[in-house]
């Protein structure tokens, strides 16, 4: 029927849906560590300085 297609087992279909689903899980583990989710921080508007002095903003 199809001239240009290639067989694939199901050792083969199996194997690749496995790696993806653990992609999937690595990468979801990597975001969530990466995106900083401490409990123990402080508000991030404690790390805010200004830069000027508001009297400074219009010379």
């Amino acid at each position: 029927v199809c001239q240009n297609c290639i067989e694939v087992d199901a050792a083969t279909v199996s194997g690749i849906v496995v790696a993806d689903v653990v992609a999937t899980v690595f990468l979801a583990i990597a975001v969530y560590c990466v995106s900083g989710h401490d409990k123990g921080r402080l508000s991030r508007a404690s790390d805010r300085q200004n830069l000027i002095a508001n009297d400074q903003l219009y010379q």
